[in-house]
């Protein structure tokens, strides 16, 4: 009675703080709930509504069958938002449920096993970050996760009673999950064979019968999608995933197209176990990320949680695998952990993460439960014995030895794991420069009152520019163009660690006379942000023919305000006045679109954001104000100031990619 009492209140603060969250994502940060895929699933399930076929339409409003994506999504989707106009705000407090959901259906399972792990089992799901990030998306992963835990609960039915129907009410599980993400497409003939060994030692016919009964259930039907697969596309892939060469793409020879930096000097078996732990840490030991709801404080209320949790479950699962021996409930769970870690490492290797853990933590959590009822006894004795019985002979002095090793080997895999986040944390470094000139001769810039104060912080000498671009050249860095990286960020491209962007704000002469002749020597584009009112009418400022020539040889312009006015002080009107009539002026004297807007000394806020996108301008760029690290919001992304105080050691550090984690962030405005 008094665990029940425990478990409801365990259970009452998890949905509280669920809720908590999806109200937070309501109301101040909708964008979450779409990742890049989300608009295609939507797409999908809009077509299985009005036309009762899974497909999508190109550009022509002609059909185009899928073959790249399975329908249990879309279809739960189409049932949802399109059949029941349930609103997507909606769909995403019942995928919250679902997790709730999972949460007791784990601890059902665990009952099954041993009533003692119950508990802890569906605490660790219920206060899974991963769990409740992605149940606030519009992704596969929370009902892919619900049916996998269903399978666990009715394959655990089965090896403990052998009763048929919970072993085809398993296999129907199954299919239902593979049908929502073809991942597990192949773990059924992993489960057939734990089959056979598992009941071979009581009854051979049985295991038999069981197995082709399992076979029989599963691939039959993933057959019928196949069938369609073949009828409309001539092809029997149950997913055109699964046409991807993992010699392109996955850990397969991956050796001969290595380009990690890390690595490029190890021999091959050094290099596959370097690449193989690092993707079991990133998938295993990240603890998730609140970055896409775009608020400073979730993320690092994320961080604050996440490793603690992360290290608390870990610890309970490294005890809890080495004390596996012939149970086969836990290797059961240990065999599905097992299959998804390795299937996604062979077949996606770098682009692993936390993302790939989510359908196995209820499976983590019974082992890790499991674990901790293991480690219980050894803590409650250390207590109360003498420091030296843990270095003596005795077998409680081992299990602790033991104990303790555990401990250093999770401190590893945090500290490891630490790195392989701040990998996953890796930024474009946006490089922002302003006059590039000699301090003693160059004029005093006509936006700053102190000549001294623009010369210590906005003037880079061109001596030192063309060092810094020769330091991009000879270290390998890929300069790419704004546009580039917008296209790419939208999209949340994963760009390489060498990537850069090199911006120039305010349009001196001196870019012109200065700076774009290095620009060129290297060939490295670049984009500056004008002032409008000001081109050829300033004497240390650009002139339109000057914009122009160097508008041909792959240097891009954007607005930088007509006036170079501070917006968060002006009326709503003076701010459409800079903001719009900044970006008609350098549209009619260029004669093409202007798509991306700085902040003059870097303030904005939300009003601002709202003007410069119905402006039609795609990103707008900030330097250190506002909290967006991540660089989620195209209207809130950051650059880094260059100036003439940068040295080889400093840029470097700025060129790093993680250099926004450590900035001082000021408020927007």
């Amino acid at each position: 009675m008094r665990n029940k009492k425990y478990f409801l209140i365990i259970i009452s603060a998890a949905i509280l703080i669920k809720i908590a969250l999806f109200l937070f994502a309501f109301l101040q940060a909708p964008q979450s709930k779409f990742m890049p895929d989300s608009s295609e699933y939507l797409k999908t399930a809009e077509m299985i509504t009005s036309k009762g076929v899974f497909a999508t339409t190109d550009a022509t409003g002609t059909l185009k069958h899928e073959l790249n994506r399975t329908p249990g999504y879309p279809v739960f989707l189409a049932i949802l938002h399109g059949f029941l106009r349930v609103p997507l705000n909606g769909v995403i407090l019942i995928q919250v449920l679902l997790t709730v959901l999972t949460a007791f259906i784990t601890y059902k399972t665990a009952v099954l096993i041993d009533p003692e792990l119950a508990f802890l089992s569906a605490g660790i799901v219920l206060y899974s970050i991963i769990v409740s990030i992605y149940s606030q998306m519009i992704l596969t992963e929370t009902l892919f996760l619900f049916l996998m835990t269903l399978f666990m609960f009715n394959f655990i039915r089965y090896l403990k009673n052998g009763q048929v129907s919970a072993l085809v009410m398993s296999s129907l599980m199954l299919v239902l999950a593979t049908y929502v993400r073809p991942g597990s497409y192949f773990l059924g003939f992993g489960i057939i064979l734990f089959i056979i060994l598992t009941n071979t030692a009581d009854n051979v016919k049985r295991s038999i019968l069981h197995s082709i009964i399992f076979l029989a259930v599963v691939y039959a039907l993933l057959g019928i999608w196949q069938i369609r697969n073949y009828m409309v596309f001539g092809d029997p892939a149950f997913s055109s995933i699964f046409q991807e060469d993992p010699y392109k793409v996955g850990l397969f020879k991956s050796y001969l197209r290595n380009t990690d930096p890390f690595t490029q000097k190890m021999g091959p078996v050094s290099y596959y176990i370097n690449v193989t732990m690092r993707c079991v840490l990133s998938i295993l030991t990240k603890p998730g990320t609140f970055k896409n709801f775009n608020c400073h404080a979730f993320t690092v209320f994320g961080k604050v949680l996440g490793y603690p949790l992360m290290i608390f479950w870990m610890t309970g699962f490294l005890w809890g695998t080495i004390k596996i021996k012939a149970d086969k409930y836990y290797k059961f769970l240990l065999l599905v952990i097992v299959y998804f870690v390795s299937g996604s490492i062979i077949s996606e290797m770098w682009l692993v993460g936390e993302r790939y853990r989510v359908p196995i933590v209820p499976y983590i959590a019974i082992i890790s439960a499991y674990g901790w009822l293991q480690l219980a006894p050894l803590i409650k004795a250390g207590t109360q014995h003498a420091m030296p019985l843990v270095f003596g002979v005795d077998q409680l002095g081992k299990n602790i030895k033991r104990l303790l090793l555990t401990i250093c080997l999770i401190f590893f895999i945090f500290i490891v794991g630490f790195f392989v986040w701040a990998q996953d944390e890796y930024v474009v470094p946006i490089l922002m420069y302003h006059s590039v000139s000699s301090a003693n001769t160059n004029p005093d810039n006509i936006l700053f009152r102190h000549p001294d104060v623009r010369t210590q912080l906005n003037v880079v000498s061109p001596k030192l520019f063309d060092r810094q671009m020769d330091f991009l050249e000879d270290n390998g860095y890929h300069v790419i163009p704004l546009e580039d990286f917008i296209e790419g960020n939208n999209a949340r491209k994963k760009f390489p660690h060498n990537t850069v962007v090199i911006t120039f704000d305010d349009g001196y002469m001196d870019n012109y006379t200065n700076a774009f002749p290095i620009l060129k020597k290297y060939h490295f584009p670049a984009t500056i942000f004008l002032i409008s009112d000001y081109v050829g009418k300033k004497p240390n400022l650009l002139n339109w023919e000057q914009v122009k020539e160097m508008g041909r040889y792959g240097i891009s312009f954007g607005s930088h305000t007509r006036h170079h006015a501070y917006l968060p002080e002006m009326s709503q009107e003076q701010m459409k006045d800079e903001i719009i009539g900044s970006k008609r002026i350098i549209e009619k004297n260029l004669g093409r679109p202007v798509y991306y807007f700085a902040y003059p000394t870097g303030g904005f806020n939300e009003q601002i954001k709202a003007i410069i996108a119905l402006a039609g301008y795609k990103a707008a760029f900030t330097t250190n104000r506002g909290y967006d690290r991540f660089d989620i919001d195209p209207y809130e992304l950051n650059r880094i100031h260059i100036n003439n105080w940068d040295n080889e050691i400093s840029l470097k550090g700025k060129l790093s990619g993680y250099y926004n984690l450590l900035r001082k962030s000021k408020p927007s405005h």
